[in-house]
């Protein structure tokens, strides 16, 4: 089962999800009328060959990837009718299980004369057992120094994900929810400090149909057969 629709219901942030050849297709995040993100994913021989993202007005952005062993490159460019610009790249390492160990995200800003320039950089590292992030640290890099914005270790039901075991999802995640490439659900978040838990109802086959995160955000998702 593919989750189609996962709304958050103090936002009304919607996400929607379609497959084909079981795998994530395309996906589409609106707030309202808003649309945050319009993403078609392409594969040729099984393989993701790139995204493009329609989500800005006359703007297509196109995600390349680059394999070098248990390592991609992806680069995404935001291209019109006047020029082809650098807006972030995206290394993400994996383990010998092909599960993503460190995910790095730089965005950058095009300028005339100084040319391509990062001005942000992030970087998740992601600690694995038994198919589950039990392990999150995310961190902010600036000038060779690194601050750690998020810092938790994770306890797990035992029940399907809300998310399928499908790598494109990594796309559609910010870092700091990169845990949902899970197997399971995440129930418990432990920041050293404090215990935080969702709360989850299940339907017949064993998914979520919703949870409650404990700052009382509520989400309600749907699901189809994905052949």
């Amino acid at each position: 089962m593919g989750v189609i629709s996962l709304v958050n219901h103090s936002t009304k942030l919607t996400s929607t999800f379609t497959y084909r050849d079981q795998k994530l297709r395309t996906f589409l995040s609106k707030l309202g009328s808003d649309t945050l993100a319009s993403m078609k994913f392409l594969f040729a021989n099984g393989q993701l060959q790139y995204i493009t993202n329609d989500s800005t007005a006359k703007t297509l952005g196109k995600t390349y990837f680059y394999y070098s062993g248990d390592v991609v490159i992806d680069s995404t460019f935001y291209s019109d009718s006047v020029a082809t610009r650098l807006v972030s790249t995206r290394t993400v390492t994996y383990d010998g299980d092909r599960q993503p160990v460190i995910v790095q995200l730089k965005r950058w800003t095009n300028d005339s004369e100084t040319g391509d320039v990062i001005v942000a950089e992030n970087l998740a590292e992601l600690t694995w057992d038994g198919g589950n992030v039990i392990h999150l640290t995310v961190s902010d890099l600036s000038a060779g120094e690194k601050t750690v914005t998020k810092d938790v270790e994770i306890s797990y039901d035992g029940k399907y994900c809300i998310y399928m075991r499908n790598g494109e999802y990594l796309y559609t995640l910010a870092l700091d929810d990169l845990y949902w490439l899970s197997k399971n659900n995440p129930v418990i978040f432990n920041n050293g400090s404090a215990d935080e838990e969702n709360v989850y109802q299940y339907n017949r086959l064993g998914y979520p149909s919703s949870y409650t995160t404990a700052a009382g955000v509520s989400f309600g998702m749907t699901y189809t057969q994905v052949r």
